[in-house]
This record gives C-alpha cells, structure tokens and sequence, in this order.
C-alpha cells in the first residue's frame, strides 16, 4: 500500500524568494521547498522536491511507476489526498488493478 502526502519545508526558507504563492486556503503565500513523498510499509521515499510551485496530482503515475520498479509489481492500493483524485490517476489505477 502506498500513501502518498504533501508536505512544506518551512524551515529551510532562505528569503522572500523562496515563498510559493497559492490561490487557496487561508493562508496566500507558503515558505520553502514543496515536496511529495509517498510512505510505504513505514518508509518514506522523496517522490519530489522542488523550491518551484507544482500540483501534486501530476505526481502520482511516476510515484506507482517507481514502486513498481522497486517492488517488481505495482502497489495493492494507493492512498492520498483528494488532489491526486482526478480522472487521469483513477483511470491509470483502474487500467493497473489498483
């Protein structure tokens, strides 16, 4: 099973350049490096990393890709959060019996 999680840096803000603005939520503006990672069996994998703003949805096929290279079949359920649920991922997981 694979959970995949969004998450900030917020420590390792540098300067006002490396804040991400957004156009959601109560706050307008996040500080740090964004990074998707996804957690398996306990273990958490740095899916990617990037100081530039991107949607998470987009990285959910590379991340089952990944996992599957590394397992030699792909995982028996993906977990995550409502932004990875689009049309594109639910038919790549449903052509990949996940």
């Amino acid at each position: 099973m694979v959970h995949f999680q969004k998450c900030f840096n917020l420590e390792s803000m540098q300067d006002i350049n490396d804040m991400i603005c957004l156009d959601r939520g109560k706050a307008a503006t996040e500080f740090g490096a964004k990074v998707a990672i996804s957690l398996v069996n306990g273990d958490a994998f740095t899916e990617r990393l990037d100081w530039n703003n991107f949607n998470e949805g987009v990285t959910l096929k590379n991340s089952v890709k990944t996992y599957k290279q590394r397992h030699a079949h792909y995982p028996e359920a993906v977990i995550a959060d409502t932004i990875y649920r689009n049309r594109d991922n639910i038919a790549y997981c449903k052509a990949n019996n996940i």
